[in-house]
């Protein structure tokens, strides 16, 4: 049974949603980080966990002046990060603007990488809660679901205003 989606009904709702999360342990973080750092790990180890880091990165290409070419190249390299070494595992995901959704998924046809595209006045977040929620709404028809292509994306990666991820309130 899939859960009930978080709706967010305001800014306010959200800024209060985003101060009621915890903070992360630093101290915690530091003293792991520390003890990782003299462990001994055999190579074997070390590129097992290159290998599922690279399986686990989003590429991205989210520039104004992004094209069909260069989608098609980040496509390229999220399916061979290294194309002298086939055994290196593909990226997860691609992640462009809703307008290169159709595009990105042509290029990956029938392969594991995900596309992914962006809502909520990305980089900035600097919309009305309204425009937000409105855009995150029409991401999956703005990239026109293509039939010849299947599902139009994977995933939206929305963003909050900045102003409210750097404030302490």
């Amino acid at each position: 049974m899939t859960p009930e989606p978080l709706v967010i009904e305001s800014e306010a709702h959200l800024r209060s949603l985003i101060t009621s999360l915890s903070g992360v342990d630093a101290v915690g973080a530091e003293a792991r980080a520390a003890k990782l750092v003299t462990r001994s790990l055999k190579t074997s180890t070390k590129l097992a966990a290159i290998d599922l880091a690279i399986s686990m990165v989003d590429l991205t290409t989210l520039e104004g002046a992004d094209t069909p070419g260069r989608v098609t190249s980040l496509c390229t390299k999220a399916m061979r990060p290294d194309p002298r070494d086939a055994t290196v595992p593909s990226a997860a995901a691609v992640c462009v603007y809703p307008d290169l959704v159709t595009h990105a998924r042509s290029v990956l046809r029938g392969l594991t990488v995900k596309v992914a595209a962006v809502a909520t006045a990305f980089p900035s977040g600097r919309a009305s809660m309204t425009v937000k929620l409105l855009r995150v709404i029409a991401a999956p028809t703005f990239a026109f679901a293509d039939p010849r292509h299947g599902r139009s994306r994977d995933e939206t990666s929305t963003w909050p205003t900045r102003g409210a991820t750097r404030s302490p309130k």
